[in-house]
């Protein structure tokens, strides 16, 4: 009889966004594979890849503590009813609910992703630092022997960890993996105009703003440049940007707001660079790593997660967080020399090859589960 594995994720669309390419790789070594999601529609889009589907009620924003006793219990009785073999939670709060429910239900292995700690261990002040010693409180308890924290680089991992023992149970998986195939390398589309690419989660951390000052100043000097942004409001997520405040940029010729887009392999075709000017802890992040597979210069923050994917001057450039005139200063730099952005494109394509491709990280990720669940246990 097969073992079974459940993924635990709060949102459906991340976790066919993220996850489901490792889940194919798993059901093909032999794991029953079940997820775990907040209702949505489109977990009719996870059960048709052949996998069991669950609801739990996940509340995306807030912490309500009556709310997350609610999703303890549920994800406890879960686990408790289905008695699955491994569960690989993905994300901060599915990691710190799923595994505090793990324990209890005295699940034999345990999996916990932290895909980028976010605004949680940006954020200074004595209550954020109370809130970041107890996560790590938590996160030494619910990751024993039999468990594993898979961070996106090693500085995720020193940030969480509480002690040697839990840094010792951590492992680095560079991103969430690429279908190599999907985001094929396209040749540069002509110039004028230089077209560049922001696809992100539309929050203020993610440096939104700073990207739209850097359109107004390249507009200002009257450049042949294009700053695109693709997404849609995340309303109720702490900093969300405004439709207003995105329709304004977007009337004053700052940005062009696509809204939400399902064709980014073919967006990403029509652009010359992505950028990411993020502001806070980010992975690696996956925006960075489509861009990579799709052959484009990159621009990015210069922080940890942006670090593992923009090689400065290689196949991109790295600013300080938050310097929209460094921000705009890149972007014009690589609009003036096709050449080098078509350089950089052929360097980022290579890296997806040998760092990001599905195949590579799904092996890796397996890899840590026999660690802990090993075939003949």
């Amino acid at each position: 009889m097969p073992k079974r594995l459940i993924y635990l994720v709060s949102d459906a669309g991340y976790f066919l966004a993220h996850r489901a390419a490792l889940a194919r790789a798993a059901a093909e070594e032999g794991w029953q594979v079940e997820v775990a999601t907040a209702p949505d529609p489109r977990q009719e889009e996870i059960a048709a890849l052949g996998f069991g589907v669950h609801s739990i009620p996940f509340r995306r924003h807030g912490l309500n503590p009556l709310a997350e006793l609610r999703v303890l219990l549920a994800i406890f009785a879960l686990y408790r009813r289905l008695k699955p073999d491994l569960v690989h939670h993905v994300t901060l709060k599915a990691v710190l609910l799923g595994g505090l429910a793990a324990r209890m239900a005295r699940v034999p292995a345990k999996v916990h992703s932290i895909t980028g700690v976010g605004h949680v261990f940006t954020e200074r002040g004595l209550g954020w630092r109370a809130l970041q010693a107890a996560i790590r409180l938590t996160l030494a308890f619910i990751t024993p022997a039999s468990a594993r924290i898979i961070t996106e680089h090693a500085a995720d991992l020193q940030t969480v960890a509480a002690s040697d023992r839990t840094a010792s149970r951590g492992r680095v998986i560079l991103g969430s993996g690429v279908d190599l195939a999907l985001f094929a390398q396209a040749p540069l589309p002509p110039q004028p105009p230089f077209r560049v690419l922001l696809a992100s989660r539309l929050i203020e951390k993610k440096g939104i703003a700073d990207y739209a000052k850097a359109g107004a100043l390249l507009r200002e000097r009257g450049l042949a440049v294009e700053c695109l942004l693709a997404g849609a409001p995340d309303e109720g997520a702490p900093g969300a940007i405004t439709r207003e405040r995105l329709e304004a940029w977007d009337r004053a010729g700052d940005l062009i707001w696509l809204g939400r887009r399902s064709d980014m392999p073919d967006l990403m075709a029509s652009c010359h660079a992505v950028a990411l000017p993020s502001r806070y802890g980010e992975g690696v992040t996956r925006c960075l790593i489509e861009g990579a597979a799709a052959g484009r210069a990159l621009i990015a923050s210069d922080l940890p997660g942006c670090q593992e994917i923009v090689k400065e001057g290689g196949n991109g450039r790295l600013v300080p967080q938050g310097d929209w005139q460094a921000l705009a200063a890149a972007i014009a730099d690589l609009a003036a020399q096709p050449q080098k952005v078509e350089a950089m494109g052929a360097a980022s394509r290579r890296l997806a090859e040998e760092t990001f491709g599905n195949e590579k990280v799904s092996s890796e990720t397996l890899a840590v589960y026999a660690e802990i669940s090993p075939p003949d246990s």
